[in-house]
């Protein structure tokens, strides 16, 4: 399993609701290398981090223009990973950086830029947690869902 960071630029931070309505992610750089079962943890510029999810089945060329309903369409988006949401904060977690490089996870700047990008499990791990923190600290402000239950905590997802 490997996780890849998916990145969402802050000029385009509609493009995110696009993804998740059709359950793709679209990469211009090429042929992504996501597999089925890899993971995914998605950045929007100007948010932070909202979620992470899993790669349903391998990354591959769109087949039609309702897969790439980006600007700049089949054109632009060379592959599409198609995934499936596993958890999703509002907002979004922003961590802080120190000379273009984030404190708790190590990426630099140019990493978010991307796309697509493979990244540590160990740096990936941190950010799920987190998500996963704010996730059940929502839930139980909201009187939702039980601590101790892992599908109030997002580990379990069908």
């Amino acid at each position: 399993m490997t996780w890849f960071l998916c990145s969402v630029s802050r000029d385009h931070t509609h493009n995110w609701e696009l993804c998740k309505e059709i359950g793709l992610f679209g990469y211009s750089r090429g042929l992504a290398s996501a597999k089925r079962g890899d993971h995914l943890l998605f950045w929007v510029g100007g948010r932070g981090y909202v979620g992470y999810g899993v790669v349903a089945s391998g990354a591959r060329v769109p087949s039609s223009s309702a897969e790439t309903p980006w600007a700049g369409g089949k054109y632009r988006f060379k592959s599409v990973i198609p995934f499936r949401l596993l958890t999703e904060i509002n907002g979004g977690l922003r961590l802080r950086f120190d000379r273009n490089v984030q404190e708790l996870t190590g990426f630099n700047t140019a990493k978010l830029q991307r796309g697509v990008a493979e990244i540590d499990d160990a740096a990936a791990s941190l950010v799920v947690m987190r998500l996963l923190e704010i996730e059940l600290e929502t839930k139980a402000s909201l009187g939702e869902g039980d601590p101790h239950d892992p599908e109030t905590l997002g580990l379990l997802h069908g």
